[in-house]
């Protein structure tokens, strides 16, 4: 199950797992949202932005109309990039592959 947090002036996040539900739960509960974002570099930096907001379930209709084309998008340029030769259909090399990529592209350089 996911979740997305709609907080007018702020913006929107989706939780596309099993985590958010302590965050749903807080929502359904007063409303209240505080969205915590750190910064590492150089001088450890915490800003905290709170408000209000609203969960939407992924079941809604209100988080398909949202998101659909958008996930739709993402997950037709994940194949592509994994579709290494083109012909619509994945292989397990190609997975693999593809996993490989994507993790050499986490390292730190």
């Amino acid at each position: 199950m996911g979740a997305t947090a709609v907080v007018p002036g702020i913006g929107t996040g989706v939780t596309l797992a099993l985590s958010g539900v302590e965050t749903v739960a807080h929502l359904r509960e007063n409303g209240r949202i505080c969205v915590m974002l750190c910064s590492f570099e150089r001088r450890p930096t915490i800003v905290r932005l709170h408000g209000t907001g609203r969960a939407v379930l992924a079941d809604d209709p209100a988080f398909l109309r949202r998101f659909r084309a958008e996930a739709q998008a993402a997950a037709l340029a994940h194949f592509d990039r994994a579709d290494l030769n083109h012909d619509g259909k994945l292989t397990p090399e190609e997975r693999q592959q593809a996993h490989q990529m994507r993790h050499e592209q986490r390292r730190p350089s």
